[in-house]
């Protein structure tokens, strides 16, 4: 009778565990920023949210708010990645919706802003935008600036921050 060794030699499972090891480390950073980028989606999509809602409000009051619950999203201003906040602004009239990064290290900055313009047939309008930090970081409502009434060119991205 023959009798035949089976299974694995040893240095046969080091190098499966060496390439499993070399795959996994390529891997790893691609997952963690994808669900980076999963979170980051939250912030764009309630930022928009809160933009156009800001817009519907000045539609029918001609004055912004600075109160979430008045938008009436029911939008719940702390998530577990991102807190939420509007902002007015004076000079010139706008409205800045601004998405805190609760981990500024690995999480991009969002700023929407709201700014009514006159229209070249002297109709009140409004414009909007939304800014993402270039690299993970805390907000700035300085992202988002308005445009005064005698350029009239509507909401821009600050220094550091780009449009989407």
């Amino acid at each position: 009778m023959n009798r035949t060794d089976s299974g694995f030699s040893l240095v046969e499972l080091l190098v499966v565990m060496i390439i499993a090891a070399t795959l996994a480390s390529i891997a790893l950073p691609s997952f963690l920023s994808q669900a980076s980028k999963a979170k980051e989606v939250e912030a764009k999509q309630t930022i928009g949210a809160m933009n156009r809602a800001s817009q519907a409000y000045y539609s029918e009051r001609s004055y912004f708010t600075d109160d979430i619950s008045n938008l009436g999203l029911g939008i719940n201003p702390q998530s577990a990645n991102y807190s939420y906040s509007l902002q007015l602004s004076d000079e010139p009239m706008g409205a800045k919706s601004i998405a805190e990064p609760s981990n500024p290290q690995t999480l991009r900055a969002y700023v929407g802003g709201v700014q009514p313009i006159l229209t070249a047939q002297d109709e009140v309008t409004t414009t909007s935008a939304i800014c993402q930090s270039e690299r993970p970081a805390k907000a700035s409502p300085d992202a988002v600036q308005f445009s005064s009434e005698a350029e009239a060119t509507g909401v821009v991205c600050g220094e550091g921050y780009e449009g989407l």
